[in-house]
């Protein structure tokens, strides 16, 4: 959900907000910083505790693609709050809100992975989705 709420926020702010376009880092759009990114927070705050408790075991299949997305999560953190601290980048922000819009995608790679459909037509088309 989140990642579909963020595409469809960070495409409107880009798309339709003239203040951001016209000023790349002091353009600012209240709705993405007084609603979106602290929702963002509590999102990747609540994801990154689920992972802790829900960690893989050492060297098991899952555990490369754990640390990765931990990792993503920490940095995300991070960013969207130095962007709450300073108050400035909106346009950024929204662009990489944008760029969440691989994350079904990529859950469905995940699955299809793990449940040996490496061949099937759904593989190539959400492979070619995420080009």
């Amino acid at each position: 959900f989140h990642a579909l709420l963020s595409t469809a926020v960070g495409a409107y702010a880009l798309l339709f907000q003239d203040a951001l376009r016209a000023d790349l880092i002091n353009g600012k759009w209240p709705l993405l910083h007084s609603v979106m990114a602290p929702l963002s927070i509590g999102y990747f705050v609540v994801d990154l505790t689920l992972m802790m408790v829900r960690k893989p075991s050492p060297n098991a299949d899952d555990d490369k693609d754990w640390l990765a997305s931990v990792v993503h999560h920490a940095v995300m953190l991070l960013a969207i709050g130095a962007y709450l601290w300073v108050g400035r980048g909106d346009f950024v922000v929204a662009s990489f809100m944008v760029w969440e819009l691989s994350t079904p995608f990529v859950h469905l790679r995940w699955y299809l992975v793990r449940s040996d459909w490496k061949a099937s037509r759904l593989y190539l088309f959400n492979g070619m989705a995420l080009a």
